[in-house]
């Protein structure tokens, strides 16, 4: 905001956010009164939980009356539910001014510490949800339309995590067609806002498969980048059942350690 921001390297703009923002959470711990906070443990995480309710219910409502899904609305209600900085300076005030008593000051920002806390694994829980609410719903189509199955080669990447975007990347960089399959429906919709070839849906499924299939378009390969290993393995042998041999169907493989890349291995499954 100053004069000579267009002078600062972005290295050293975004180590000072680091810096501000790890000094935050440090000030923010020296707040909390942990004896007070141990001695009051059922109040704080019954308030913590309050807040997260409201919230969540507020701001899934507004989202709802937005025209949002009910998935996407319930997500971004978890995902903001938490009690914001802004708690801290009206607390101090309301302290200030004799307003609140210390000790129930001190109780109230802990209450906000805690559903800081909370708030990854409320994205998390939020995610898990919302994917189950639109599967439950059938708002997830699994079925190509006419302009996604193209004529020629391409490859086939079950996973569109971290590893999975970078072998798309590499892919791409060799001019080398692909179509990814993920199980994250907003991971899916973010891929195909940029154009890009990604579908949510289980490769590992045959009739997912066949979607994708015609007689004009071929299948060269498999890369299976999942992140947990027995959905890695699980996909391997899904896989293998529809194409028994590596000269039917080649498939590659991310492999979390030796013992799991024995085990790929054993399902005729290359990992690298």
């Amino acid at each position: 905001t100053t004069g000579f921001s267009i002078d600062l390297p972005p290295p050293l703009t975004s180590s000072l956010l680091v810096c501000c923002l790890g000094l935050f959470f440090v000030t923010t711990g020296f707040s909390i009164d942990l004896p007070l906070a141990l001695a009051s443990a059922p109040a704080v995480v019954g308030l913590a939980l309050a807040l997260h309710l409201s919230k969540t219910a507020i701001v899934a409502a507004i989202c709802t009356a937005n025209q949002m899904k009910p998935a996407a609305a319930l997500r971004s209600g978890l995902l903001l539910s938490q009690g914001g900085e802004f708690a801290f300076v009206i607390f101090g005030l309301a302290q200030t001014h004799g307003i609140l008593p210390v000790g129930q000051v001190k109780l109230m920002l802990t209450v906000v510490v805690l559903s800081m806390f909370l708030t990854p694994f409320l994205n998390d829980l939020g995610a898990s949800l919302s994917t189950r609410l639109e599967k439950a719903r059938g708002g997830l189509v699994l079925q190509p339309d006419s302009e996604d199955i193209d004529k020629g080669e391409y490859v086939l990447v079950c996973g569109f995590g971290r590893v999975g975007q970078a072998v798309c990347e590499l892919l791409t960089a060799r001019l080398v067609r692909y179509k990814a399959f993920d199980m994250d429906p907003y991971r899916v919709a973010e891929a195909r806002e940029l154009g890009l070839p990604v579908f949510y849906g289980d490769a590992c499924r045959p009739d997912v498969l066949r979607s994708f299939m015609s007689d004009e378009a071929q299948l060269t390969s498999v890369v299976v980048t999942l992140d947990d290993e027995r959905s890695c393995t699980k996909a391997v042998r899904a896989l293998r059942r529809q194409y028994p041999t590596a000269t039917d169907m080649p498939i590659f493989v991310r492999a979390v350690n030796e013992q799991h890349r024995r085990k790929l291995g054993a399902s005729s499954g290359t990992a690298p």
